[in-house]
């Protein structure tokens, strides 16, 4: 009970309030969810170089497991598409420094977790890896220990409802 985590029902509400129980209008949605997460990926194989990013999308837009899970209600679709946006904001930070996008990759974080409990953790491991990465990209620690601190304060803002409500009502 303590784990589960809303965040797909309430991407599925609004279809079930509009359509009723209609599958297609999910369907449709997860796969522009699935496309976008493909032109994510390849965003990010780009950071190499352009063909490796052409590769990428085009690997991943042919990726038989996310053709299934795009024709599937799961929370593969959502899950992937922020960790998606997690990893592209998290390249763009590396490579630029600048603050708005680790509250991208706090909020990546946070909604990921809301969607899947498996990356609970991984906020606090991208907090702690930050100051150590831009010391080394951009001889600054003190940039990256605050941005870790943002991160942590970012990626709680999606999971405080269900970590008050977890505390309050079952002492875990």
């Amino acid at each position: 009970n303590t784990e589960r985590v809303p965040l797909y029902f309430i991407f599925l509400m609004p279809f079930r309030l509009l359509f009723g129980d209609t599958l297609l209008p999910v369907l449709l949605t997860q796969s522009i969810l699935d496309a976008v997460s493909c032109v994510m990926i390849a965003k990010l194989g780009s950071f190499i170089d352009f063909k490796t990013g052409v590769v990428s999308g085009f690997c991943a837009a042919l990726w038989y497991n996310l053709v299934l899970h795009s024709s599937l209600i799961l929370t593969e679709t959502l899950f992937l598409f922020l960790i998606c946006i997690l990893l592209l904001g998290s390249a763009n930070f590396v490579s630029r420094g600048k603050l708005y996008h680790a509250v991208l990759i706090g909020l990546a974080c946070g909604l990921g977790i809301m969607t899947r409990t498996v990356v609970a953790l991984l906020p606090l491991a991208i907090a702690l890896i930050t100051p150590v990465v831009t010391q080394y990209q951009m001889g600054s620690w003190r940039k990256g220990a605050f941005a870790g601190i943002v991160i942590i304060v970012f990626s709680l803002l999606p999971v405080s409802p269900i970590l008050y409500r977890n505390i309050v009502n079952f002492d875990t």
